[in-house]
């Protein structure tokens, strides 16, 4: 058996590649997809062809597909669904769904609600983005012929994702959630396999012999992304008597744009003046392990599925977790039976209190239950065979 690893220059990809390495030794492809070089994440897999949007046609056309049993998308971006147009229709083909993938590419522009706040109203040209929505071929046609964009109309884009959902045989998912939500979209149903991509001793690191969490902080978000609806989270969390021994910590190293981060650390800061600490540079792994253990709630408010990996740090050390309720994500997190809470629903008293011993017990036992190496690594067995 072989299976052919499509992946895109992405922080986490090694440890997936190495996971699936461990499983299935020797049996094991990497081309990388990346609109930029040099590679920024990729170093033990450097040596594999590199593809962009404008080679992936000619390259897909000699790439001998003969000893390729499986291939697999890992985050399914315009140019990998142009390779995939290019495999014999007898390999399976499977999409690893990353979110940005799913709900930022294809579903924004098919009406699915991503974000509280407008992000065309936080980009370089303001007054262009303001009236975005009227002039979007104008935008869209610059974005064409100036910036040789291949893909950028939304009949474009509603095409590869046709083609897609119609070709690939299966979903490798973190939740069933993105399932669901997909399958209403694509209007078929989808075998699916779970994944979680990271070991999780490579996941937890330092902290994975550490004891529960007695922190008094509070996180928001995971970066400066449109997706983490900072300023949403902000309206709740202005109706709550937060103690101002409690440091408010956002993280915004990455994503959204200058003008969104600065309205962030505006907003916040005139509602918590003393309280905030804004990350704005990367931290060293190390201390951005130690920030966990000096939490106790986690507000992590996307309305899709997103940085899984630090909700999983979350509910292994003890840590409070909030969500929005219209979060399909957070709807599957309770029914499979992790305790958090809707960032909607609570109020002072029960914002104020960590998490008891018995959940935070329960927890980590639910997160080694279903995501220890062994059991990722059977689910992998079991679905390539």
């Amino acid at each position: 058996m072989k299976i052919l690893h499509l992946v895109s220059d992405h922080q986490v990809i090694e440890r997936a590649l190495n996971l699936y390495e461990r499983v299935f030794p020797g049996q094991n492809e990497v081309i990388i997809f990346s609109g930029s070089t040099p590679l920024r994440h990729i170093e033990a897999h450097k040596d594999c062809p590199v593809l962009n949007i404008r080679t992936v046609e000619l390259f897909a056309k000699s790439y001998d597909f003969s000893n390729i049993n499986y291939v697999i998308a890992h985050y399914m971006s315009l140019d990998k669904i142009d390779f995939i147009k290019f495999v014999p229709e007898n390999i399976h083909v499977s999409w690893e769904i990353y979110g940005g993938d799913l709900y930022n590419q294809f579903l924004v522009r098919q009406g699915y609600k991503l974000y509280y706040t407008d992000p065309y109203r936080y980009g370089t040209y303001k007054l262009l983005n303001i009236l975005y929505p009227r002039c979007r071929f104008l935008v869209n046609f610059n974005a064409k012929v100036f910036h040789h964009r291949k893909y950028s109309f939304d009949f474009e884009l509603k095409r590869q994702f046709d083609f897609i959902t119609k070709r690939i045989n299966s979903l490798g998912l973190c939740c069933r959630s993105d399932k669901d939500i997909l399958e209403q979209y694509a209007h078929r149903t989808f075998p699916y396999f779970e994944v979680f991509n990271f070991s999780l001793k490579e996941t937890l690191g330092q902290l994975y012999d550490c004891d529960f969490t007695h922190g008094n902080n509070i996180l928001i978000g995971n970066s400066a992304s449109f997706t983490n609806n900072h300023l949403y989270v902000l309206n709740f969390l202005r109706k709550l008597d937060i103690n101002s021994s409690r440091k408010v910590i956002l993280p915004l190293p990455y994503g959204g744009s200058k003008k969104y981060k600065d309205k962030v650390i505006n907003e916040y800061s005139k509602y918590l003046p003393d309280n905030c600490q804004f990350m704005i540079n990367y931290l060293p792994i190390d201390q951005y392990y130690g920030m966990f253990l000096g939490l106790s709630t986690m507000v992590m408010s996307s309305w899709r599925q997103e940085s899984w990996g630090n909700i999983i740090i979350g509910l292994y050390l003890g840590i409070k977790i909030y969500m929005s309720n219209q979060n399909m994500f957070y709807k599957w997190l309770v029914e499979i039976g992790f305790k958090i809470y809707a960032i909607e629903e609570t109020n002072s008293e029960e914002f104020s209190k960590p998490l008891s011993l018995e959940y935070m017990q329960h927890n980590r036992n639910l997160v080694l239950k279903r995501y220890r190496e062994e059991v990722v690594s059977e689910n992998f067995k079991n679905h390539f065979k």
